[in-house]
Formats: C-alpha cells, structure tokens, sequence
C-alpha cells in the first residue's frame, strides 16, 4: 500500500493527463517511464498501479475499473 504527501509526491511528476471522480474514489493518470495509475479513495492513496508495456487507453480502462469497483482496493 503505497501512502505519502500527494503535495510532495506531485513535485516528482512529469505530467498528469487525466483525473476522474466518482463518489469517494478518484484516479489520476501519470505518465513517468511508462503510465501510472494512482487509485485515490476518501482523497487517499490506496494503490499505484504500473501500466509499462500498455497504452494510455489501457490506464485509463484501469481506472474506471477503479471507479466503478471492479478494482477493490485493501
């Protein structure tokens, strides 16, 4: 379970390409060496989930999973 300073964390980040809501869960799609989707619920960090070898359209299949609760979470 990752945890730490969304703040701080974002200062790390070479760019942000999407972020959804859905009730308490929300998701952003980051894109470093390969794309990234963090899982956010209740505003915190549940998960980060590597994408490497997948297209953005994949992430972003990921993070509606997220949302819609296909992904549980811990």
């Amino acid at each position: 379970m990752a945890t730490g300073n969304k703040s701080k964390m974002a200062k790390k980040l070479k760019g942000v390409f999407d972020q959804q809501a859905l009730h308490s869960r929300t998701f952003e799609i980051v894109e470093q060496k390969e794309y990234i989707v963090k899982m956010y619920e209740h505003g915190k960090l549940v998960e980060s989930r590597s994408m490497a070898g997948h297209s953005k359209p994949y992430a972003e299949s990921c993070g509606q999973n997220w949302l819609n609760g296909v992904i549980r979470g811990y």
